[in-house]
């Protein structure tokens, strides 16, 4: 695969992606999994070639972005998730997020993908729309019900610090910022691509050798802070062009579909009224 423009779909189960050359659908944690369920074979599997397929329980998306990453040349590596998508449409509302209602093979005309190259090729880097908790970064991460093992931030923060010592102030900067950018989801130029993941994987080989006992998803989780980081060393440091995309979330994939769409009504997303109210829920 040589492709200039390339967005890598990764799931841990089946699931449908829209027509498109431009989207290619990956296994996560294959090495694991009974590939029969997967009857397309038009699905990457993350377990071949140079691989950590075997740590997906732990890092669970960034196995496939590892794959890629280590196999596959690009000009242009984007990653979403099977139930995560972000929207190229210039009809978009302006929340961070949308569901999207229908079946996935209308998907692709809702987040317009015939234009995506289009689009990416004007920018370094695309991402999601930053999602607001009214918290700083570090105190959702302690908060969240999700994140078992809560010093494990501040773990990769003090190596990050240590061995990238010319990010302090990126570290932060984001960390005690509000903008969280969640899902490990973005769009960058391969020689991005490459800084990211090298420093990426640099700071968490550190972080596994001295940490080994940990709770599943704990290094996926601490990724989507890391990115932050990169991200604002990036707009510091460069003058890195990028753009914000709706987040599109494919509710057929989710659990509790009235309750989430009715949440997502009454407590838009990134409101002020939607923190207190799970503020109070946590309480």
């Amino acid at each position: 695969m040589n492709d200039k423009i390339k967005i890598f779909v990764i799931g841990h189960k089946p699931f449908g992606i829209p027509k498109s050359d431009v989207l290619v659908p990956v296994i996560a944690g294959a090495k694991n999994k009974d590939l029969s369920k997967f009857a397309d074979n038009k699905f990457l599997r993350d377990d071949i070639g140079e691989n950590i397929s075997d740590k997906n329980s732990f890092y669970s998306e960034l196995t496939a972005q590892y794959y890629v990453m280590k196999n596959i040349d690009v000009d242009y590596y984007g990653f979403f998730h099977y139930r995560r998508y972000l929207n190229f449409s210039e009809k978009t509302n302006k929340r961070p997020y949308v569901y999207f209602t229908k079946d996935v093979e209308k998907l692709g005309n809702f987040i317009d993908i015939e234009n995506a190259e289009n689009i990416i090729s004007k920018y370094d880097l695309l991402l999601p729309r930053p999602e607001h908790f009214h918290m700083s970064v570090k105190k959702h991460y302690e908060t969240s019900k999700n994140h078992i093992y809560k010093n494990a931030l501040q773990n990769i923060l003090d190596i990050t610090k240590e061995i990238y010592t010319e990010y302090l102030e990126d570290i932060d900067s984001y960390i005690e910022g509000y903008e969280n950018y969640l899902g490990n989801m973005y769009i960058m130029k391969k020689e991005i691509a490459y800084e990211y993941f090298n420093f990426l994987f640099n700071v968490f080989e550190k972080f596994d050798s001295i940490y080994k006992d940990v709770p599943q998803r704990t290094q996926g989780f601490l990724s989507e802070r890391l990115f932050g980081v990169f991200f604002n060393h990036m707009k510091r440091t460069t003058d890195i062009k990028y753009k914000f995309l709706q987040r599109v979330d494919v509710l057929k994939y989710y659990d509790k579909k009235l309750l989430r769409r009715l949440s997502y009504c009454i407590l838009p997303p990134s409101s002020k009224f939607r923190a207190m109210v799970k503020s109070a829920i946590k309480k």
